[in-house]
């Protein structure tokens, strides 16, 4: 069964992320916000997604990128970004940085198995 850690301090949107998935055969793990999420990382690399929010409090969805790139193992990690309140700019900077995905809220679920569908390793 495929893992995908779900890194967002909304609880809400993270449980109907959550649910969606594990309805389409996932395993998810949900990690509060990015420090948790990278530490969840750290110690269970085996993750074959993230889907991350872009704005949370102690490590942001750009910072979460940085940390993953600068660690081999976690960087072949897909990662699709989330989030309401981004400009063009920051959506190019996540992707020419190492995000697969770029995702705006309010979600599409439907998109959103699509995209974890074609990213997922």
């Amino acid at each position: 069964m495929k893992k995908i850690l779900i890194v967002e301090d909304d609880l809400t949107t993270a449980r109907i992320i959550q649910k969606a998935l594990e309805n389409h055969g996932f395993a998810t793990f949900i990690a509060s916000d990015g420090q948790i999420g990278l530490q969840t990382l750290n110690n269970n690399p085996d993750f074959n997604l993230i889907i991350s929010d872009m704005q949370m409090p102690n490590l942001n969805g750009q910072e979460l990128i940085e940390a993953i790139q600068k660690t081999t193992e976690l960087k072949k990690i897909p990662l699709i970004l989330i989030s309401g309140i981004v400009s063009l700019k920051q959506i190019s900077n996540v992707l020419e940085n190492g995000a697969s995905r770029f995702l705006p809220k309010p979600l599409d679920i439907k998109y959103l198995i699509k995209c974890t569908n074609e990213v997922i390793i």
